[in-house]
């Protein structure tokens, strides 16, 4: 079980209003779009009450992403309290990583971090990650949806090396297909009928 007042972690989808498609939802558990879309995440991680203990503060954000996703790493950015970070103080990784990990988001050291100026222990301070990824021609149509899972890893013992680990965290994003078929009153279908299907913009 994670120790008291240790650093936490949730991953979040927003959907979207398909009459009204400039209206997103508020941050949520899941999502359905259709294929072409970018779709917006956001990572969270809540510093620990001890934070300001730590001489140094490590954090990873670890992103795995199904075949129906394509992660678009010119999206990202980051905040802490809600101030952005600079780009140059975090970097994105998609080479070389392990566990089939997508992305991974890392913070070297928070405490060497202009925008970290000022957090203080105990104010539940969070570390935010947003980005976009595309539902491609991949995506799993139906029920059983597009997952997105995440976690993070951190620095956890002020007095050395130390590495905690959160809870892996679950968003689905759904996709669904529409058969539209042409009939006469005997419910026959009429040879040669076609149709198109456009998105409401």
């Amino acid at each position: 079980a994670p120790k008291s007042g240790t650093t936490t972690s949730q991953k979040k989808v927003k959907d979207i209003n398909d009459s009204q498609s400039s209206v997103y939802t508020d941050w949520q558990d899941s999502a359905d779009y259709d294929i072409g879309d970018r779709i917006p995440f956001q990572l969270k991680a809540t510093l620990p009450a001890n934070y300001n203990a730590y001489g140094e503060y490590a954090l990873t954000f670890h992103d795995t992403e199904t075949r129906g996703l394509s992660f678009q790493r010119d999206s990202v950015k980051a905040y802490i309290d809600g101030k952005l970070v600079d780009a140059g103080d975090y970097s994105v990784v998609t080479e070389g990583l392990s566990d089939g990990y997508t992305f991974e988001v890392r913070f070297d050291n928070l405490k060497g971090i202009t925008a970290a100026e000022g957090v203080q222990a105990g104010n539940n301070s969070t570390i935010t990650v947003e980005y976009e990824s595309v539902l491609n021609e991949n995506a799993v149509i139906g029920a059983a949806g597009n997952p997105n899972t995440m976690h993070i890893t951190f620095s956890n013992n002020p007095n050395g090396e130390g590495k905690g680990k959160t809870p892996d965290d679950t968003v689905i994003v759904f996709t669904y297909k529409v058969i539209v078929d042409k009939v006469n009153n005997r419910q026959e279908a009429l040879p040669g009928a076609e149709f198109t299907l456009e998105k409401k913009i």
